[in-house]
């Protein structure tokens, strides 16, 4: 199968857990996201970055595995759209996916998405084990991302519009609008504009939830049917999206109580605290540790499932400060 349109299928999956989802029916800026799932003729949504990035619900925090099952497919303008991927679409209902994804508290406190662990996660979970050779993306510009391929391909992602709501305690949705350009460095790239809306549900189960998730296609001025599709999207995704929490061993590790903490990672693949001589060695996350007010001895894992102080894992591509 062309890795080009594998990579294209999987990306409405990949935003909606990067932070990176559902997608609009009418130019009405302030319609809910909730309405814009239930509808098939979408026009592209009017609002922009209305935040610095998505900042999530404390009960995403830590590792979760995902099951990811294509529902449905629509294709309310087909004739405008990408023949082969409507065929690869219409296939592929029913099929599910497997992939760890993972969310962690900032520096300043807010809980948002891995995004690089998470699109390294999922691509590899379509396109197969060790096909991704790099993702770069800076936490400080969560609006760009580019995933390079050991094939020699690449995907880039320019984030230009996001909006997100709680309506109750236990319901999170999001959208993200971007463009997205798959290629190599010699050949001609395939552009999209893509909306991802993604509407989460908190379960009784503090070990589960669930979440819907509409990924509409737009096309771009550059395609030869962009005038004629009237700036309405081309085909619809819709996917359900089952979380489960994602158990790894607990770690022993002890802070003095009103010790300051480090967030560099150690050359030597160990996280080094500023104060005392203890090392601990990085297994699932690898990163840094964020100290809220623990105990002097703690218990904590990578999956945060057992963290009783300790409550945010940075990874590397957030990791600050000195040993």
């Amino acid at each position: 199968m062309d890795s080009h349109l594998r990579v294209s299928n999987l990306w409405g999956i990949l935003l909606s857990l990067l932070g990176f989802y559902l997608g609009a029916c009418s130019v009405i800026p302030d319609r809910s996201l909730i309405e814009r799932t239930k509808q098939t003729v979408l026009d592209k949504p009017t609002f922009g970055l209305e935040t610095s990035d998505l900042y999530y619900p404390d009960w995403f925090l830590g590792r979760w595995q995902v099951v990811a099952t294509l529902e449905s497919f629509e294709a309310p303008q087909g004739q405008y759209g990408d023949r082969a991927s409507i065929e690869q679409a219409i296939k592929e209902q029913g099929r599910s996916v497997r992939y760890p994804v993972r969310f962690y508290r900032n520096e300043q406190g807010k809980v948002i998405a891995d995004r690089a662990f998470n699109a390294k996660s999922i691509t590899e979970a379509y396109l197969g084990p060790k096909t991704v050779r790099e993702v770069i993306f800076d936490p400080q510009r969560p609006d760009r991302q580019t995933v390079l391929l050991l094939s020699g391909s690449r995907g880039e992602l320019y984030i230009t519009q996001r909006r997100s709501e709680s309506p109750e305690p236990s319901q999170f949705n999001t959208l993200e609008f971007y463009r997205q350009v798959l290629g190599t460095l010699t050949g001609v790239p395939k552009t999209k504009d893509i909306e991802a809306v993604t509407l989460y549900r908190r379960s009784s189960d503090p070990k589960k939830f669930q979440a819907l998730q509409q990924t509409a296609v737009f096309l771009v001025p550059t395609d030869p049917a962009y005038f004629q599709s009237q700036n309405k999207a081309v085909t619809l995704y819709r996917y359900r999206l089952d979380f489960s929490r994602n158990p790894s061993p607990s770690l022993l590790i002890s802070i003095p109580p009103l010790s300051p903490y480090g967030t560099a990672p150690h050359p030597s693949g160990r996280l080094r605290l500023r104060r005392g001589s203890l090392f601990w060695k990085e297994k699932a996350l690898g990163a840094g540790i964020e100290r809220r007010g623990c105990e002097n001895t703690i218990r904590t894992s990578p999956s945060l499932e057992h963290a009783k102080c300790v409550v945010a894992l940075l990874p590397p591509s957030v990791s600050s400060g000195t040993n």
